[in-house]
C-alpha cells in the first residue's frame, strides 16, 4: 500500500502536501485512494520520503 501511495503522490505532489497531511489524507481518503486507517502520520511519512527521493 505504501509503495501505491508514493507512486500516486509522486505523480500528482503539490508544493504543500508536505506542510498539509491532514487534508492531502482527507483528499486521498475521500477519492478512494488511501484506505481511513492509514494515519495523518503515517502519510507524512510518506510525503517526505517521497520528497526525497
Amino acid at each position: 500500500m505504501q509503495k501505491q501511495l508514493g507512486k500516486y503522490i509522486k505523480r500528482n505532489a503539490q508544493e504543500d502536501w508536505q506542510n498539509h497531511p491532514d487534508k492531502v489524507h482527507s483528499e486521498l481518503v475521500s477519492k478512494g485512494l488511501c484506505p481511513s486507517d492509514v494515519t495523518v502520520d503515517q502519510l507524512a511519512v510518506i510525503i517526505r520520503d517521497v520528497q526525497e527521493h
